[in-house]
This record gives C-alpha cells, structure tokens and sequence, in this order.
C-alpha cells in the first residue's frame, strides 16, 4: 500500500491489522500516512539498551534513503503517539530535523494496553533487544495474552523453551541485568543466577565477572549452595540424617555462606513443586482459580481493590469475586518460595476496562451532581409554573416509575459458569425440557417438526424410544430384531392413548443429546420455568468455591438479609457456609435462582 499524506487520511484507507507480527487478539484498525517528527509524543520505549553499531548502520541507510519502514504510533485525539521505531524516529531527527515526514503506520483505536503490547513486539522482532529487556518484554506480553504462553511464544517467534528461559530472567538483581546488557556475563550465567535468591545473586555476581568464572564451574558450584535448607518449604524432617544434607560452612567462589544446604537438587527441587502442588490444592475450594506462579508470569495477575488508583469499585470488587479469573497465587520464585498471594485477578486486560469504567463512571456522578447543584440553584430563584401559566406552588418532581424486574446495578455480582457448573445445569435443563415436553402436546409435536427440519432427528434417542414403546404395548414388550417391519406391526396394534403416549416421548428423547445451543431455544419456546423443577442446595452450592458462594451470596440478596452476620458466615469452612447459606430464616428460597442456571440469559 502506498503511503498517504496525513492531511488525507480518512475512513475510506481505514483497514484491518493484518500483520503477521500482531496477535489476533488485536482487533485495532489502521491508516497509513505520514506526519512531520515534531507532531509525534514520544511514548514509553521498552528498549534500555542499543546497540552502537547498529545505531550507526540505521543512520547511514537513513541518510541515504531516508525512513522506508513506517514507524508505529497511535492516535489519541488531535494527537499521535510514537508506539514503535523509536530509533527510526532519532536518528531522522538527527539527519533531517523535526520536520522531516515520517512514514507512520498508525492505530486509530488502539487501548493503552494495545499500545504497550505492540511497542514490546516491534521492539521484539525489528531489532534484538538485550535479553533482560526481551525478558521484561515477554513477561507484559503474557500478560496481555491472558497467561497464554504458547501464543506468547508463537508471536515472538519463539520456541516454547525459549520463551519460558527469558522469564525466568525477570528474577534477576538489576546489577545482573545491566551486567548481562554490558556482555560482562553471558546468557548461560543469567540463567543460572536467575534460579537462585536475590542474596546469592549478589555475592555470586562479583566473583563470577573478577574471577571469570566459567558457566559450567558456575553451575556446579550453585548447584551444591542453592538448594538452603534453611529455606525450604518442604517437611524436612527427613533431611536431618540424609547424607545430602550439607551443615558445614560452604564456600562460595571465596566467600562465606552459613547454614546447611541439600546437594541433591533433583530430590530438593522434586519435595518443593510436591508442597507447592500441596499448597495449591488447599486454595482450591475457595478460588476459581488458583496458581503456581514461576518468574516472569508476575504480570499475569493483580491484587484486586475496591477503591485506589487501581480500584474497580466497591460493586464490581463484589462482582468479580464470582469471576473464574478471580483467585490466588503460590510463588515459585526463589526469594518468595510458598507464599500466598489472595484475592487476585489472573485477567489484566479485564481489569483494566473495569477501572476505566470505574474512573468514567465517577467523572459521570460528579458532571451529573454539578448540574443537579445548578438545576437546584435554578429552581430556587424561579417559581415552578403551571400549564395555565401561573406560578403553580404545589408542583414536585416528578416521580420516577417503580420498574420491577430492572437489576439494582449493571455490576451486581454474578458467578461465572466453570466446567462442573456447566455439566451440572446441562443436566437440570436436559430433564427440564422432557418434563415440560410431555406435558405440552402440540408445542411438543412442532419440536419434533423442527427436529427434523433442523436435521436434528439423529438425537432422538431410539433405545429410550424402545422403552417407551416397550411400556405403552399390552404385552410389555418390543421386537427382539430392530427391523421396520416388525416395529410398524407392534405399532399398527397401539391404541389411541398408546400411541399418543409414544409420540410424546419421541422429540422428549431428543433432548438427551441435542446441543446445548439447541435445548436452549427449546426450552424458552416451551416456556419452561426452572423453578417448577429446580432449587438452591447442596450439590449445587459445592460446585463452586467459597469466592464465588460469596458472590452468589450478593446476587440472591443473601449478604443483604443476613446483615452484619454476613462477615462472620464468610469465614467458616465451605460445607459450614453451605449450611448457613441454606438456612436463612425468611429467605424465598423457591424464587432464589442465580444467572448461572437460568437458561435464557447465556
């Protein structure tokens, strides 16, 4: 595509972000054009380290044939925002001045979380970044990706082990970083440092950079004081007589490293990820999600808050606590090895739309406040005037309808439907619609029309058909051979009541197997009512964790009848709060039917 000159861009050179370097996540559109450098802000570039070589390359080429590759920016406004290209962008300054008219590719609805994905993959892929920088890169990058790393790795490029050996490098000291950008230790000693604690790391590093140490003596001798007892998560109680077990002072390229160490790292390493997994499957009940989280996926997630800069509000905190990306971490990082981390949320992206919606939300109550302030001071100084045209002291405000059936809040909270949920009220509605079939005679005779106009009959369920025919005959039986004949001579002898019988349970029998999508539209054709057939118990409630019973709690109005008890119920174990939750006294329990099984609203 040509380039456009940025006077003419318009909707009609709008097109799709088709580049291969892009994720498909992104859905954000394009112009080309071109902008003068001074009319670009610069954004926040990921790139600390360049190299000066390549500096002086990129100039010369740019000096004789100007910018060839359109730089990356977006726009904001009347404004436009340098993205990616940064060294593009400097050195045509330097050769042509700020007038000089760049060729852009440019985002017309980039998200700011848009933006920073896109500068890290640029900066990824048009030039080598140093390997901590591509680390902290890859890292935001997971992140934007929802914690998919093989998406992760495919749009970088990368080998899966590749990808998940720069995390690992988020780990290091910043005096590691600088030294593996300044070449003073190579890829192979990061790595190692990486594993270990910041502690290590710092004693480590200078011996390894004064005494140049290799990276096979440097593995060797990490492997042996790594793995400190002292910091173990493990039971160690069979450690004390295991010949492995180190108590003596160890040496540390020349340096002095107190406490007991196991050199027997497979047997260390194996304890440690057994109580992690341990630790994890505790978390279980009472998160929908709950992880172990390794070096570099600490941008994954974040602490969800109510109020703060970061704060989602009171409403949608309550909300989110019935998300299945609502959970807790274990750390698999070195110098927070087993600790706990409650109440995060796993979907960045998600959680930044939430406080953008919280900060939009609250710019709107305080412009609608100030005019109601001024309305206010309006009112008092001017009578109110009648349809007669005479001052009317009685009138009032008028009083808004009492709308039944409208949600309280648009954020209330509402438990999504994990795997168990789904398979559970699968269940419920595949034995709602044969219930509600065999008592509706004519709407069950247009289903099983549609059945076979939707080319659906193969779901009719012929064994179950079987048995129904089987009941309805005389002789209680069915034919011992499947053929036509013999059914069409059993079905030629059924009676009138027989055969209307049978023919109720054909489109019933479909039900079993139809798609979900498909016994969804059944289901609110016939009218079903869940609950005439469903309600709130045990073996619902303990297919959700105790995060989301609370949430559940919020829909129904639980929280709200038992007041300042609430807190109290909250702490109890999940098949206690079950029980309360189930006990309320004056709560209409036969009305109580969360979003997640009410058929109609998916």
């Amino acid at each position: 595509m040509s380039a456009v000159p940025a006077s003419k861009i318009s909707t009609a050179t709008v097109v799709e972000l088709q580049q291969d370097i892009y994720p498909a996540k992104s859905h954000c559109k394009t112009v080309l054009g071109k902008i003068k450098l001074r009319l670009i802000d610069r954004g926040n570039n990921p790139r600390t380290y360049t190299d000066a070589n390549e500096m002086t390359s990129l100039r010369l080429n740019i000096r004789a044939h100007g910018v060839l590759q359109p730089i990356l920016i977006r726009k904001i406004g009347d404004g436009h925002r340098l993205i990616a290209g940064n060294r593009r962008y400097d050195n045509a300054e330097l050769e042509f001045g700020l007038d000089y008219e760049i060729p852009c590719l440019i985002l017309l609805d980039a998200t700011d979380e848009d933006e920073a994905a896109f500068a890290l993959i640029e900066n990824v892929q048009r030039a080598p970044m140093s390997r901590s920088e591509e680390a902290e890169a890859a890292a935001k990058l997971l992140a934007w990706l929802n914690g998919d790393e093989a998406e992760t790795a495919k749009v970088l490029s990368w080998s899966l082990e590749t990808l998940k050996s720069r995390l690992a490098l988020t780990n290091l000291i910043p005096e590691a970083k600088v030294a593996l950008n300044e070449r003073r230790i190579n890829l192979g000693h990061a790595e190692l440092l990486a594993a270990t604690t910041h502690e290590i790391q710092g004693k480590a590093l200078a011996a390894i950079i004064a005494q140049k140490i290799t990276v096979p003596a440097c593995k060797d001798m990490l492997a042996r004081i790594s793995k400190q007892l002292n910091k173990a998560v493990f039971d160690k109680k069979d450690c004390t007589a295991c010949l492995h077990n180190s108590d003596h002072q160890t040496v540390l390229f020349s340096e002095s490293i107190g406490g007991g160490c196991c050199t027997n790292g497979d047997c260390f390493d194996r304890k440690t990820e057994e109580e992690l997994q341990l630790r994890r499957t505790n978390l279980v009940d009472d998160f929908p999600k709950v992880e172990i989280v390794r070096p570099g996926a600490q941008y994954t997630l974040i602490k969800l808050k109510a109020e703060g800069a970061k704060g989602v509000g009171n409403e949608q905190a309550k909300a989110c606590r019935g998300c299945q990306n609502f959970g807790a971490a274990i750390s698999a990082t070195p110098d927070t090895l087993g600790d706990i981390a409650h109440d995060l949320c796993f979907d960045v992206n998600c959680h930044a739309e939430k406080v953008r919606s919280r900060v939009a939300d609250e710019a709107a109550a305080t412009q609608s406040a100030e005019e109601q302030a001024v309305d206010k001071n309006v009112s008092s100084t001017e009578p109110s005037v009648s349809k007669k045209g005479k001052p009317d002291k009685a009138a009032k405000p008028e009083k808004k309808p009492d709308v039944k059936g409208v949600p309280a809040s648009k954020k209330a909270a509402k438990i999504q439907a994990s795997s168990k949920v789904k398979e559970y009220r699968q269940g419920i509605w595949r034995k709602m619609a044969r219930n509600t079939l065999h008592l509706q005679p004519k709407r069950n005779l247009n289903v099983l029309i549609a059945l076979a106009a939707a080319h659906r009959i193969s779901n009719v369920d012929s064994h179950k058909l079987s048995q129904a025919l089987s009941k309805s005959t005389a002789a209680g039986k069915t034919p011992s051979t499947a053929k036509m004949s013999n059914f069409l001579s059993l079905t030629d002898k059924l009676t009138d009541a027989e055969r209307n019988t049978v023919h109720l349970a054909i489109a019933a029998s479909a039900m079993e197997s139809v798609e979900e999508a498909c016994l969804v539209d059944v289901l609110v054709y016939i009218e079903a009512d869940i609950t005439l057939h469903w309600k709130l118990d045990t073996e619902f409630l303990t297919l959700l964790t105790k995060s989301e019973l609370e949430a559940l709690a919020d829909e129904l109005g639980m929280r709200k009848v038992l007041g300042k008890d609430f807190p109290n119920v909250a702490t109890e174990k999940k098949e206690n709060l079950i029980k309360k939750l189930l006990g309320i006294e004056g709560f209409d329990y036969a009305n109580a039917v969360p979003h997640v099984m009410q058929f109609g609203t998916h």
